[in-house]
């Protein structure tokens, strides 16, 4: 989940005047994005797989092997 307070948090960074500023407000940010950890996904794993409906022999590639021309098309 995307919370927008966080992307002003971290655009309003590069609007400071000193690189001190800077520093801190970076620091806030992070701070502020890692509470959304665990909640917020932060990689895209294999698990997650879409097709279209009705292909076969098709699926995430850490649970499934194929060759292509094993997938198509159910009849």
């Amino acid at each position: 989940m995307n919370d927008p307070a966080n992307d002003e948090l971290i655009r309003s960074v590069n609007t400071l005047p000193t690189a001190e500023e800077q520093y801190a407000r970076a620091n806030e940010a992070e701070t502020a994005a890692f509470a959304t950890y665990g909640v917020m996904p932060t990689v895209n794993l294999v698990g997650i797989y879409a097709v279209k409906n009705g292909l076969a022999n098709s699926g995430a590639g850490r649970f499934f092997s194929t060759t292509p021309e094993n997938a198509g098309w159910q009849k």
